[in-house]
């Protein structure tokens, strides 16, 4: 195969992998997932100020967990070691 034919199948072969995640990515099942998450996330985020703190964990799950779980699950996925749930954060705890 010449330079040229091998960099064309080269080049098509990107754009089929490129078209494929776009599509995945743009997939309307995806992307209702990505806004039921966000959503999710800004219920949990009870003042709006972008993370989520134990407080507002607890006035979610009221005394369907204890302090102590609740303090076990913010460290678990916590990785500033901050006390808070980062929005990156809680979409990686909510889609283990």
């Amino acid at each position: 195969m010449s330079q040229s034919n091998s960099n064309h199948s080269q080049h098509a072969h990107s754009h089929e992998h490129f078209h494929t995640n776009v599509q995945h990515i743009t997939n309307k099942e995806t992307l209702q997932a990505r806004v039921s998450l966000h959503e999710m996330f800004r219920d949990f985020d009870q003042n709006g100020d972008g993370i989520v703190t134990s407080d507002d964990l607890k006035q979610i799950v009221g005394n369907e967990l204890t302090q102590e779980e609740i303090n076990v699950l913010i460290q678990a996925v916590n990785k500033k070691k901050d006390g808070k749930i980062q929005y990156a954060e809680f979409i990686k705890m909510m889609t283990l």
